[in-house]
């Protein structure tokens, strides 16, 4: 498959054929990272990772400088 490099404002751009963007499960809006390898262009998508909680609670240091803040009580059909 080839594809041809286009020029798209001060910018050149290459459009990826839905079955090769499906493939690679890129969607339209997604990051990619390029990177110049010895056999030539690399485009890598960009994957960003969900953290859990439990991890981010683990990196903190210490006490956290933010205080508790009480709200009131339920309003409404809040449930306690």
């Amino acid at each position: 498959m080839t594809v041809r490099v286009k020029k798209w404002g001060n910018c050149l751009a290459v459009r990826l054929p839905k079955a090769l963007a499906d493939s690679c499960e890129l969607l339209e809006g997604a990051e990619v990272e390029p990177e110049v390898t010895p056999k030539g262009l690399l485009l890598r998508p960009v994957r960003r990772r969900k953290h859990a909680l439990k991890e981010m609670l683990a990196k903190m240091k210490g006490r956290s400088p933010y205080g508790e803040v009480d709200i009131g009580g339920p309003v409404g059909r809040e449930e306690v």
